[in-house]
């Protein structure tokens, strides 16, 4: 779904995939679907995903996740930011400058959200805060609240 869905080879799990879905699991599973099926390419690759799930050609995958929403993505748990920064798409090299510059104007223990959309950002941003001490507070992909250590 997500190579079908524009994502290349970063896999992505249903439930970011569907990240502003308002429908149910199954309509979004569905509608995916229904993109596979007009390109032979997608089909024989769906198809041999499902031989080696178990599953027969025609049989349609469970989906285990609730559709994100607005009333999904309420959550008190979000913590406050004291500064934004829209990284676009920006790759690994020039967020990672620019994230490390953006976090150095904050004052410790303040907290910057980053949206980005770099493909590789679900497992770099979590990898790069590890290794600076920043602490990642929250991830809701494209979306990370990161607090700026002491």
């Amino acid at each position: 779904m997500a190579i079908v869905m524009g994502f290349k080879n970063a896999p992505r799990c249903a439930a970011c995939l569907s990240a502003g879905w308002t429908g149910s699991p199954s309509q979004f599973r569905d509608s995916v679907l229904a993109c596979i099926r007009l390109r032979p390419c997608y089909q024989e690759a769906w198809n041999w995903a499902n031989c080696e799930a178990g599953l027969s050609e025609d049989e349609l995958p469970s989906l285990g996740f609730e559709p994100r929403n607005a009333q999904n993505d309420r959550d008190d748990s979000i913590p406050a930011a004291d500064a934004a920064w829209d990284a676009g798409d920006q790759g690994c090299g020039e967020l990672a400058l620019e994230l490390r510059m953006r976090l150095e104007r904050l004052k410790p223990g303040e907290v910057l959200l980053l949206t980005t959309r770099d493909l590789g950002a679900p497992q770099d941003v979590p990898a790069w805060c590890g290794l600076t001490g920043h602490a990642l507070l929250r991830e809701a992909v494209p979306h990370y609240w990161i607090r700026r250590a002491d």
